[in-house]
């Protein structure tokens, strides 16, 4: 009697930890379901607390739902605003070479410490 005592507590108390987990644990919003949360939203008029309700395996933060949903009515879309195009120069393998012949060289000069703004205005990394 006292063993499957034991172990009702014991699974009991699992129960109680994976519940605890189920709530705690929160998932990002994938792509896909910003592309449902977008159709549900523009055809059905849901909320973030109805869709965070209608999908709880999903896990979603309501926080971050509701936040989705003012992008969508701000911007009309999910998708991320694209970038300042500003191309970036620094991780090529010219320039990788170039600031390490650079940084090289001084090693053996006296007296030669280049900054890194020193560098970057002479090479035009940025």
């Amino acid at each position: 009697m006292f063993v499957c005592y034991y172990f009702l507590n014991l699974l009991r108390d699992y129960e109680d930890t994976l519940l605890m987990s189920m709530v705690v644990c929160k998932h990002a919003i994938s792509k896909e379901d910003k592309i449902l949360i977008k159709i549900l939203f523009k055809l059905k008029g849901y909320n973030a607390e109805q869709l965070a309700r209608e999908f709880p395996s999903k896990g979603w933060n309501v926080g971050s739902v509701y936040k989705l949903l003012q992008k969508l009515r701000v911007t009309g879309t999910v998708d991320c605003r694209p970038s300042s195009g500003k191309q970036c120069s620094a991780c090529t393998a010219d320039n990788i070479d170039l600031v390490d012949k650079l940084v090289l060289s001084q090693e053996d000069n006296a007296q030669s410490h280049r900054t890194v703004h020193e560098i970057c205005l002479e090479t035009g990394v940025h």
